[in-house]
């Protein structure tokens, strides 16, 4: 029996100033599974947040970011990526 496709599966990570968690979990939740895109949706975080998950997109096929003008809360970042 052959291997079942799995559909892809988004995982949704609303950010605001976390650079110093980013790098380090978006390889971890991409490792789970070859199935699983990310979609970051960052509130225009003032620490870089937003560049280096520009910089992380550019390494993977398999992530997008969402840049928001300004913090606008943890509801309506996941209201938008869905």
């Amino acid at each position: 029996m052959q291997g079942i496709a799995l559909p892809p599966t988004v995982v949704v990570i609303p950010t605001y100033n976390e650079i110093a968690n980013l790098s380090r979990l978006v390889p971890e939740v991409l490792a789970i599974s070859p199935s699983i895109r990310l979609l970051v949706v960052d509130d225009a975080s003032s620490d870089g947040t937003g560049m280096e998950a520009d910089r992380l997109v550019a390494s993977s096929g398999r992530m997008d970011v969402i840049h928001r003008p300004g913090k606008l809360g943890l509801g309506s970042a996941y209201k938008q990526a869905f």
